[in-house]
């Protein structure tokens, strides 16, 4: 799917590449896609209530970091949280959790072929043809990307699209320390984790998850 940056009915069209705000690094925006794709596969899918702390982060940090995507659509910064949360506000509530639930599998699966480099190109590439990221530059001119929340996106695209900003900017890390527990599924990146096929809280013979009550802050401009 076309992303709408090409052409311009405006008489003065817009660059092809979008401009991060001032003092927002690309490598910040990726990082924040990891943080807030693994809150989900880690908290929120894992959550009792998921169907509630699913919209909770869909408004959140998701909404920030699309955000992006939006004024380079527009051309102008915008809100979308209420339309986001409006596209599943209506769903009843246990179909969503299994919806969640389905995508959480569907994701992991995904990162778990991404240790393998092939895999990885093969999915980062797909991620830029089907319109789920955006290329963009920062201040610095650094080169990165920005997640977009299509009209239509599954659950599954909405998360697959912050993993694919994060690998493009991130990828040796994907290679060398993410690990999805053996034993819960939980996700990290660390490499004694990869090397033990587990996480930290098994590792350690202790295991208590943790529903976090905030989502990962976007990133912000500093003064």
């Amino acid at each position: 799917m076309a992303v709408c940056m090409e052409q311009s009915f405006d008489s003065n069209p817009r660059p092809t590449v979008f401009q991060l705000p001032r003092q927002t690094g690309a490598l910040a925006v990726a990082q924040a896609c990891r943080e807030s794709a693994l809150h989900f596969v880690n908290e929120v899918a894992s959550d009792e209530n998921s169907h509630r702390s699913f919209l909770v982060w869909l408004s959140g940090s998701y909404s920030w970091l699309t955000s992006y995507a939006r004024e380079a659509s527009t051309g102008r910064p915008s809100d979308d949280r209420f339309n986001v949360q409006a596209a599943y506000g209506g769903v009843e509530s246990e179909m969503l959790r299994e919806r969640i639930t389905d995508a959480r599998e569907e994701v992991l699966s995904v990162l778990r072929s991404l240790t393998d480099e092939e895999c990885a190109y093969q999915f980062a590439g797909a991620a830029i043809v089907d319109g789920l990221i955006i290329e963009c530059h920062d201040g610095e001119g650094n080169r990165g990307w920005i997640p977009v929340a299509q009209k239509n996106s599954t659950i599954v695209q909405r998360i697959l699209s912050l993993v694919a900003v994060d690998y493009l900017m991130q990828g040796e890390e994907y290679e060398g320390s993410l690990c999805v527990c053996g034993r819960c599924d939980r996700v990290s990146f660390d490499s004694i984790d990869r090397a033990r096929g587990s996480c930290r809280h098994h590792n350690s013979g202790i295991y208590a998850r943790r529903i976090a009550d905030t989502w990962p802050a976007a990133p912000r401009e500093t003064a």
